[in-house]
């Protein structure tokens, strides 16, 4: 009876160990009793919230900071270990990026500080980089996406595992891309790959995350700018995808005004250059339909410009050796004037003075 009572008395007052385990302390004095058995209580509700934050958690398996071995591990200048092993970044919330080859300890790292944290009472979850996506994709075709985004705001680190040891789907890739970029200034993320960053657009299984003339993409408020993105073009009324960094320079600054609330069209004429072997070159333009090219200068003296044509305008031009001459090229290209191909041809003659026809 006083047993049945006691149970009673400690579940209305949410004691929910006291009366299975207060024979097992023992008695010296009052204060003592209660001290300890109330010690006890604590740390057993704390054991279960740490075991229901490691099951929401997802862990394929447990590893620890203590078995991971920091050998052959190259940080960048500003993180020390400290800073990663303390979690001191999950406060800051910054992000971690862990790249290398098979084998050489980047699931176990984000794993290791991913339980440190869980049990340091931290929420984390914790996906394979396609899990994620496929999750993704299913929940927003059920409607659901919603709340599943949410319960992924909760966490205070999550962690995407194998990221591009598969190609995702375009419209995956966008969602996936959505939630890493929600988490920027809000939660740490934790990134495991075998890509270095000039080859993260090899993750989409597509040409590239579709944005708008402005960078965004189809989730309000989530743009792409550089390689990954194949943007809508206002001149060529067509989408446009280039991969080249000072692309994504020119891009990155666009998108980083559109973001700012500014009205952005982005419609720079795609460029790109390379300067090396005793050869250095720039192109500038886009060749949607090309019925020639010709060439100003010498080729065997691998010093020209080739332009490629539509009719008698330039679509696209490409100087060898030949230098100061793109930006002019690039006016060309606007401008959609009909030229004089022999003058375009003659070297002689100032290609500004083609912009007049």
């Amino acid at each position: 009876m006083k047993s049945s009572l006691l149970q009673e008395q400690c579940k209305a007052l949410k004691l929910g160990s006291v009366s299975r385990i207060h024979t097992q302390i023992a008695f010296g004095s009052r204060e003592q009793f209660l001290t300890d058995l109330f010690a006890e209580e604590l740390k057993i509700r704390e054991d279960n919230r740490n075991r229901r934050r490691l099951k929401r958690a997802g862990f394929p398996q447990t590893k620890t900071l203590e078995e991971f071995s920091w050998e052959n591990i190259v940080l960048p200048p500003q993180t020390t270990r400290e800073h990663l092993t303390d979690l001191g970044f999950i406060d800051a919330k910054e992000s971690v990026i862990c790249m290398g080859g098979v084998g050489t300890g980047k699931t176990h790292l984000v794993i290791a500080l991913g339980l440190k944290a869980a049990l340091s009472g931290k929420e984390v979850r914790f996906f394979q980089t396609v899990d994620l996506a496929n999750r993704l994709l299913e929940k927003n075709a059920k409607g659901t996406l919603g709340s599943f985004t949410r319960g992924l705001e909760s966490c205070d680190l999550l962690i995407v595992d194998e990221l591009g040891f598969l190609p995702l789907h375009r419209h995956a890739a966008e969602l996936l891309f959505q939630v890493i970029a929600n988490c920027y200034e809000r939660r740490s993320v934790a990134i495991t790959t075998n890509l270095e960053f000039g080859q993260w657009n090899t993750v989409i299984n597509d040409n590239g995350i579709l944005t708008g003339a402005d960078l965004q993409t189809g989730s309000p408020g989530i743009y792409a700018a550089g390689d990954v993105a194949n943007a809508w073009h206002p001149f060529y009324e067509r989408r446009v995808r280039v991969e080249h960094w000072a692309n994504a320079r020119r891009q990155g600054a666009a998108a980083g005004r559109a973001m700012a609330g500014d009205d952005v069209s982005y419609d720079e004429i795609p460029y790109f250059f390379s300067d090396q072997y005793e050869v250095g070159m720039e192109y500038v333009g886009f060749v949607t339909e090309s019925d020639r090219i010709i060439y100003r200068g010498s080729v065997e003296e691998r010093e020209f410009i080739a332009f490629w044509m539509n009719g008698d305008r330039v679509v696209a031009g490409m100087n060898v050796n030949v230098w100061d001459v793109s930006d002019t090229i690039s006016d060309l290209i606007r401008s959609r004037t009909e030229v004089d191909t022999a003058k375009l041809t003659d070297s002689d003659v100032d290609l500004a003075s083609l912009l007049t026809g």
